[in-house]
Parts: C-alpha cells; structure tokens; sequence
C-alpha cells in the first residue's frame, strides 16, 4: 500500500489495520459486505455502480464476501459514504 497519499496519523494507523483486515474469518468478510451492502441500499446505488463510481473491476466488493478487501479499497468505500475504515471493522 501505497502511504504517501495519506495523513501522518494514517501511515500509524493503516498499517495496524491492514493486519487486522488480513486476519479476519470469513464470516467477518461478509459483515463488511453487508455492512456496504446496506450503506448502498440507503444510497440507492447498487453494488455494481458502486464499484464502477469508485473505479473497481467488475465483482471487486462481491468477491470479498470471499476474500479479504485490500485497506485502500476499503478507505475508498468508507469515504463515498462518509464512516470510518473501522464502522467496517466493527
């Protein structure tokens, strides 16, 4: 990942959450994708557009419901909709 796009403050703290996005169950994946899931549905955009709006390949937020979302990916989606990395986390 590339930290020079971020804050001082991010380059302490993405590092940390890096490691805990790549520890996560599967079940914890798919908290974070219908937790995007439902953020999408209150916007009234779909997954699709979604990924498209925010310059991803096709299925790139599907497929984390089995594989683990890069934390830029992540940030991207936590900042179209306004929460922090860790609303996904939680």
């Amino acid at each position: 990942i590339a930290f020079r796009k971020f804050s001082k403050c991010n380059e302490i703290i993405l590092p940390k959450l890096y490691a805990v996005v790549y520890k996560m169950e599967k079940k914890e994946r798919n908290m974070i994708f219908e937790k995007i899931e439902n953020l999408a549905k209150k916007k009234e955009i779909t997954i699709a557009a979604l990924e498209k709006e925010l310059g991803f390949g096709n299925a790139t937020i599907r497929g984390w419901r089995e594989s683990y979302p890069t934390v830029d990916k992540l940030k991207k989606v936590a900042d179209y909709f306004g929460v922090s990395i860790e609303y996904f986390l939680e």
